[in-house]
């Protein structure tokens, strides 16, 4: 922040947050998230084998747990890299 309250990055300081070319650069890496994310839920239900075995006690009967895993890694990620 400098001393008239407008963010501004360390490095490039003609840059400021949030204006011009940063909120672009900032709507289209939210896109690319939600591409991001939507194909990571696609693979998490394309390699769900829906047929359980009766014998074995670590055999999958429900996806929700892995895509709910997926989904908190996801956001860790987010969270950790812009926050």
């Amino acid at each position: 922040m400098d001393e008239n309250g407008v963010y501004k990055h360390m490095e490039f300081s003609e840059e400021t947050c949030f204006k011009g070319i940063h909120l672009l650069h900032v709507g289209i890496g939210a896109i690319i998230g939600f591409v991001f994310l939507f194909i990571c839920l696609i693979v998490v239900y394309t390699f769900f084998e829906t047929k359980s075995i009766d014998n074995d006690p670590e055999a999958k009967t429900d996806n929700s747990d892995n895509v709910q895993l997926i989904i908190f890694k996801i956001v860790l990620i987010v969270l950790f890299d812009f926050f």
